[in-house]
This record gives C-alpha cells, sequence and structure tokens, in this order.
C-alpha cells in the first residue's frame, strides 16, 4: 500500500509540475508575442513620425529652392538624384535643380552637374558643358571633391577638342563675370591667354 500511496504521490506531482509548466510555457510564449507586437508598432510609429517629419522638411526645402535659395536648390537636386525622402529618383529634376544651384555659384551643384553631363545623366550628354562646370567648381571645391573629379575630368579632357575646352572656358567666363568676381576673373583671362 505503501509502493501504490508513493506512485500515487509521484503521480500528482507530475501532474502539477507538467500543469505549471504547461502554464508557465504558455504564458511565457503569449507574453513574448505580446512584447513583439509592442514593439513592432513602436516601430511604425517611429517610421511615421519620422516620414512626417522628412516630408515636411522636404515641402520647407522646395519651397526655399522655388523661391532661389541656392542651398535649397543644390540639396533638392540631391534627394531627386538619389531618390531621398520618399521622392522617387529622377536624373531630369536632379540636373535641373543643380542647374539652378550651379548658375548661382553653388560649388557642390557645379560639381555634381559635371558628372551629370559627363555621364550623360538627366539628359543629353554634353561634354563641353561639363567641362565648363568643373572649371568653375574646381578652385573652390575640397581636396575631397578634386579627387572625385579628376579621373572624369581627365578622361574628359582628353575626349575635348582645344577649341571645345576654349569655348567652356568662355562660357565659364560669362558665368563668372555675372558674378563679378575680379580674382577669379583674372585667373580665368589668364587661362585662356589674354
Amino acid at each position: 500500500m505503501k509502493t501504490v500511496f508513493k506512485i500515487g504521490a509521484q503521480f500528482i506531482i507530475l501532474y502539477v509540475l507538467l500543469a505549471n509548466w504547461t502554464w508557465l510555457y504558455t504564458h511565457l510564449v503569449l507574453g513574448a508575442l505580446a512584447i513583439t507586437l509592442i514593439l513592432i508598432s513602436v516601430q511604425h510609429m517611429i517610421e511615421l513620425v519620422w516620414r512626417k517629419a522628412a516630408l515636411r522638411k522636404l515641402r520647407e526645402n522646395i519651397g526655399k529652392a522655388e523661391a532661389g535659395d541656392p542651398e535649397a536648390q543644390g540639396t533638392l537636386g540631391g534627394t531627386y538624384y538619389y531618390g531621398s525622402n520618399g521622392v522617387p529618383q529622377n536624373y531630369a529634376e536632379a540636373a535641373k535643380w543643380y542647374r539652378k544651384a550651379a548658375e548661382q555659384d553653388q560649388s557642390g551643384a557645379q560639381l555634381q552637374l559635371f558628372f551629370m553631363l559627363a555621364e550623360g545623366q538627366g539628359g543629353k550628354q554634353d561634354l563641353t558643358e561639363a567641362y565648363k562646370w568643373i572649371r568653375l567648381a574646381f578652385r573652390r571645391i575640397g581636396a575631397s571633391g578634386r579627387d572625385d573629379a579628376c579621373p572624369t575630368l581627365y578622361r574628359l579632357q582628353a575626349l575635348l577638342t582645344p577649341d571645345q575646352k576654349t569655348a567652356a572656358h568662355r562660357e565659364a567666363l560669362k558665368v563668372r563675370t555675372r558674378e563679378r568676381d575680379p580674382e577669379d576673373w583674372a585667373r580665368y583671362q589668364d587661362d585662356l591667354g589674354h
């Protein structure tokens, strides 16, 4: 009888342990699932807030760019070039905004426009026009910009005839004259041999 009682007690203890483990396991799984759902919801809320902030910033930037702010125009060109802030990649729009900023002496935009024109991104490839923009930007861009530009510039110089280079220099001079920068005007006159 003692053995039957002992086996019965062990069975009851085993039953209680298994029942508790099942309960514990069920609640741990449900708890983990609940925590996962909460984290996913928080992530979606953060993404929504970020998208709204990016959209608001984009609208502000478009307004500034349309009002003629060269920094905003260059930034908008980059937004279209890379397809960021929810805006699809559009090289034609990027070239349009880079050109507007470049015409207002934004060296970064001039450098990017050089690359786009040299590669034919956003429009027809125009090596002479590309050469004009790199001539305008080259002295004012930083060392890393020059390092990035040099391989394309050397390739471009090899493809252009002397007449095309002179035409590009003259176009660059016209832009410099508009800017009324006497120091650069003198340097470009020297470059042309005047």
